[in-house]
Parts: C-alpha cells; structure tokens; sequence
C-alpha cells in the first residue's frame, strides 16, 4: 500500500511518501496556496492509497493551534482527492525532524523530513 503523508503549514506543507516499503520517506515540501492541487497530481503520479496527515497535539495531548486548520483544510482535500484520509500525532514530530536533518545534508526541506516522521510512526503503529 502507497502512502502520503502531510504536515501542514500555514506557509508550507511537506509531503512524504513510504513507495509501497515500510520507511517513509521525505518527498518535497509545496507552498500551502497550491498544496491541494499538487498533492491530487502526487496521490495520481505516486500511485497513493491513503493520505496520512500529521495533527498537532500539545504534551497534555490536548488539540494544537492549529487543530481546527487542518481539519478544515482536510476537508477541502477529501472533495477534490477520493482517497481516505487518516490522522497521526505529530507531538515530538519537530524534534525528531531536526535531529535527522543532519543526516539528509540539505537533500529535503524540514517540512517533508517532519512529514516523514509523521508517516513512519504511523507506519510503525499500522503495521
């Protein structure tokens, strides 16, 4: 199974994609202004049969700042892309994404290393 993953950003939205293996991988980041549009092209191009999307939660595990921003833009994703949609915590995502951002070398941008964080918790929990 081929899977997207987002993290959401206000300015940006990074992607990242696991190509049918159990590691995620950071795919690109896309401005948030055209981010439906290229995420459709994405789930066409990619092959993608689920969309996992990172959603904020403070240490007490209650919603983030922007909990409700996401779900709406959700929402918009689901009408343009027929694809099912799943949420994953993406408490710690930040940290864990800017201790692997070493490794990559400048190869990804911070938002699609954070989405794969995000993918590959999902992938560890999902199996």
């Amino acid at each position: 199974m081929n899977y997207l993953s987002i993290d959401y950003g206000t300015k940006n939205v990074g992607l990242a994609v696991n190509n049918g293996t159990e590691i995620a991988f950071p795919f690109k980041s896309v401005p948030n202004k055209n981010a439906i549009s290229e995420i459709f092209e994405i789930c066409d191009e990619e092959m993608i049969d689920r969309i996992v999307v990172g959603m904020p939660s403070k240490m007490d595990r209650t919603a983030g700042a922007l909990a409700e921003e996401i779900k709406a833009f959700v929402e918009n994703l689901k009408e343009e892309i027929k694809l099912p949609v799943d949420f994953e915590d993406e408490i710690l995502s930040s940290e864990q994404a800017g201790k692997m951002m070493a490794d990559y070398s400048g190869k990804y941008e911070k938002d699609a290393v954070e989405a794969a964080v995000i993918l590959q918790t999902y992938l560890d929990k999902n199996g």
